[in-house]
Parts: structure tokens; C-alpha cells; sequence
């Protein structure tokens, strides 16, 4: 079980919890005992998010796994992003969350889910060759993203999406995208985190870098129940399957890149 797929400490824990009772009895309980853990039912509450995984018992329960020292390190760094609070600090630890799969051996064997989701570069240069007169030219492309992406940039980001088989390149050169696309794991939630803030705050910057004729961002601050709440979501949800509908069936060639950002978070505390 490579420790390097995981983002969420408390799943890498249940799966290897699941390993270890396949076939027999094992329980959280057993777990803790075995750990060196004196509250029984301590694991089984930090697996269910009730409480945090303790310096103290972290040492114990890595010691317990047997994990190596480079393991160890990495699991830490993910105790340390569930606990963090502050988006910044979050960042800087996913950083080196990255930077220590990038030399693990899941990186060598999924360069493509390690990279395209952590480079906001990756999917848009893969975008942009679906539009019409890009041509699959590096510097057409560079020149057709916003922001504008340097060709050196744009070049690097083509072999990589060739080796992994997004893009093909025909006789003349010119790139095109393939049929094959990858799908992030559940388990690497916090690396499509990332990703979305990426976009979210570039969709903030527009409101300085783009004209109104450009864009359209409204908000809208709302009181209602909660039947209501969760009957909005579901539109959402119907909205946005919707739209990507249109998209697969529209017969006009594209010629142009969309950014949709569907936020509807709460701004107030939850009632008893």
C-alpha cells in the first residue's frame, strides 16, 4: 500500500486498518492495544474526525506500521495539513507534500496525476488545443492562453502531456488532443483543493484585469432554510451537468476558453 497516493492521513489509516482485518477480527480497539495507545477507543474517534491524531500517538502508530523514515516524514506532513487552519500554512505544507511525492516512486508510476493537478498550465494549454485557430502551434498557444504563457513553458508543458498520451502531434508538428483524460483519485482531494483555489482566485483577479462586456461574476447573499439549501444544491448540481451537456453537444467549432466557478458556501454558523 503506497503511502504516497494518500493526501488524508485518516484514510491511508482506515485502508491500512482494512488491510490488516482482512480475514480476521481486528479492531480499532485491538489497534490502539497493540499500538501502545491506552484509550481504546481513541483510534476509531480520530478516524471518524472526532478528534486530532497527537504528536505522542502518531510516533506510536507509524512505529506500529513499521513504516520507514522517509514514510514517516510524509505521514507527518499530512497529519500536519488536516490540522492546519490557515489556507497559507496549508499551502506551504502541501508544498512539501508535493515536493516529497515528486521523488517517490507513485510519482514515477503517475506522472500525469501527480503533475496535471498541481499546474493550472496543464489543463489549460490541453484547452486551448480544442480551440479553433490555435492550430497546435507552442507559440499560438502561449499567445491564445490568459494569462499569457511563455512558448519555453508551453513547450515542456506539450512533451509532458504527449508522454502521457493527452496530446498526439501529427506530421506537420502540430499538436491535438486525444480522447483519453485522466480522473483524479478521491484520494488525492486536497491536490483538486489546490486546484480549485487556483482557479477561484484567478476568477477574482478578473474583476481588475477584465472589462464587464468580458465577464459575468455576480454574488448574491441569500437567508434560507436548510430544506431549501440543500434543494439549491441539487440545481447546482443539474446546472452545471447542464452546461458541460452544451459543451459535448455544441456543433460550432470552439473558438474561445470559459472559466466557470459555481461557489455556494455558508457565511453563517450552523443552528441547533
Amino acid at each position: 500500500m503506497d503511502i504516497y497516493q494518500y493526501e488524508d492521513y485518516r484514510q491511508y489509516l482506515h485502508d491500512r486498518f482494512k488491510e490488516k482485518s482482512s480475514g480476521s477480527s481486528f479492531s480499532w480497539r485491538k489497534f490502539s492495544r497493540e499500538a501502545g495507545i491506552a484509550n481504546p477507543g481513541y483510534m476509531n474517534d480520530v478516524i471518524k474526525g472526532k478528534r486530532r491524531l497527537s504528536r505522542d500517538a502518531a510516533s506510536k502508530v507509524v512505529r506500529y506500521l513499521s513504516l520507514p523514515p522517509h514514510e514517516v516524514d510524509y505521514f507527518n506532513l499530512l497529519v500536519a495539513l488536516a490540522h492546519a487552519r490557515k489556507i497559507p500554512e496549508k499551502d506551504r505544507i502541501y508544498k512539501k507534500i508535493a515536493a516529497r511525492r515528486s521523488r517517490s516512486a507513485f510519482a514515477q508510476m503517475n506522472p500525469a496525476l501527480v503533475k496535471y493537478y498541481q499546474d493550472y498550465r496543464y489543463p489549460l494549454v490541453r484547452c486551448a488545443l480544442m480551440a479553433e485557430g490555435c492550430h497546435g502551434n507552442p507559440s499560438h498557444v502561449a499567445k491564445f492562453c490568459r494569462p499569457q504563457l511563455s512558448v519555453s513553458a508551453v513547450k515542456r508543458i506539450l512533451k509532458d502531456l504527449l508522454v502521457w498520451g493527452l496530446v498526439k502531434i501529427d506530421g506537420n508538428g502540430r499538436y491535438s488532443v486525444t480522447d483519453k483524460f485522466i480522473t483524479p483519485s478521491p484520494k488525492l482531494g486536497a491536490l483538486v483543493r489546490q486546484m480549485n483555489r487556483e482557479w477561484i482566485r484567478q476568477a477574482g483577479d478578473s474583476l481588475e484585469t477584465l472589462g464587464p462586456e468580458e465577464r459575468h461574476i455576480a454574488s448574491m447573499l441569500l437567508c434560507v432554510s436548510s430544506k431549501l439549501r440543500d434543494k439549491i444544491r441539487k440545481r447546482i448540481e443539474s446546472f452545471r451537468s447542464e452546461i458541460w451537456d452544451l459543451v459535448k453537444n455544441d456543433k460550432q467549432k470552439a473558438d474561445c476558453i470559459m472559466l466557470l466557478n459555481t461557489q455556494f458556501i455558508p457565511k453563517s454558523q450552523k443552528r441547533d
